[in-house]
């Protein structure tokens, strides 16, 4: 299957040795436009106001900084990362995930490919849902899938003396 068309594999071939000058504030917004425009997609920002967070169904695909130095964060298969990192040096493990299931792109490197990079964030788009049970695939193709409340958490009683909580 190497070199195949469609998969990471046949576009690392197809854009090996291809440098360009690169504008990290342009492929930041050229990324969050194909993020929002795959279905279910969400935009989200869970850590704090400047980090974008895609998710589907609640789930996170992407992760992008919104300040210099742009980084992004998809969830690649753990051979496609390796071979991936072996082919671009500056392709980083998942910062601050699972180094072995993400993989991390600075936005201002000029060695990773615009076309990588979009075929990245699909990707990871696609093993996430993919991973989705099957009743949740179903609801989001009948538009009936709704985020779940957040779970306020009340805060405990204290305990009486000899372990019984009051009420």
């Amino acid at each position: 299957m190497p070199g195949s068309a469609g998969t990471l594999s046949g576009v690392l071939d197809s854009v090996m040795g291809v440098t360009e000058d690169v504008d990290p504030a342009a492929r930041r917004a050229h990324l969050h436009a194909v993020a929002m425009g795959l279905e279910w997609a969400e935009l989200t920002h869970p850590f704090d106001a400047t980090t974008a967070v895609y998710k589907v169904a609640g789930r996170m695909f992407a992760l992008v900084g919104a300040s210099a130095p742009y980084r992004l964060n998809v969830k690649v298969d753990p051979e496609d990362g390796a071979a991936l990192r072996r082919e671009f040096p500056t392709l980083l493990p998942g910062w601050h995930m699972d180094h072995r299931h993400w993989l991390t792109a600075r936005l201002d490197d000029d060695e990773v490919p615009d076309q990588l990079l979009e075929e990245l964030l699909v990707d990871s788009y696609r093993t996430v849902h993919a991973n989705l049970s099957r009743r949740t695939r179903g609801l989001l193709a009948a538009g009936l899938w709704r985020p779940e409340p957040a779970r306020v958490r009340r805060p405990r009683e204290p305990r009486q003396p000899g372990g019984t909580t009051r009420r």
